[in-house]
């Protein structure tokens, strides 16, 4: 019965895992049996971030999984998808979050806001750890609810980001239909 929660991201400072832990860490407090699954890269504060997870008691908790080239897999597990960016220009993985019917809390950072608007996730200001933890909470009490948006992001993602779509953005763009 445990809460899955996760992400995908590099351990950067644009990706700003530190209020990541410290979202999960105050989210914590409310579902113990809950685990954050971290996927992505390390980086520049990856050592900082382990760190962080130690300090607050979190080894249990928060789980560093490094790199994944089966990603798609692991977005079935999850409860909530969480991106803490402070930079970011298009927010690819939360179009995997939506085409996986996964619901999304993410920062209002670059172009995500394009993406995650207030029917199809959960937006946070930059930085803001109880804001994220807040919306990630919401999300896990009211599970029938939030379903309202992770279909609506659902269709969205198929109807505005879908292989033939695209493919017809391509040719007209480049004049060729």
């Amino acid at each position: 019965n445990a809460r899955v929660l996760g992400t995908c991201a590099a351990l950067t400072r644009e990706k700003d895992p530190l209020t990541l832990i410290q979202a999960v860490h105050r989210l914590h407090q409310s579902y113990p049996d809950m685990v954050f699954l971290h996927f992505g890269a390390d980086g520049a504060v990856g050592e900082e971030a382990r760190q962080e997870v130690s300090r607050l008691g979190l080894e249990n908790v928060f789980k560093f999984m490094g790199f994944n080239p089966h990603i798609e897999d692991v977005y079935r597990l999850l409860d909530v998808f969480v991106l803490t960016s402070r930079k970011e220009a298009l927010g690819s993985s939360l179009l995997d979050a939506f085409i996986y019917e996964v619901p999304a809390v993410a920062t209002e950072a670059g172009g995500i806001p394009d993406l995650v608007t207030e029917d199809r996730g959960w937006l946070c200001p930059i930085g803001d750890a109880q804001a994220i933890a807040d919306a990630c909470e919401w999300v896990l009490r009211n599970p029938q609810l939030a379903q309202e948006k992770v279909q609506t992001a659902y269709r969205w993602v198929r109807e505005e980001h879908g292989v033939e779509q695209m493919l017809d953005r391509y040719e007209q763009f480049y004049g060729k239909s």
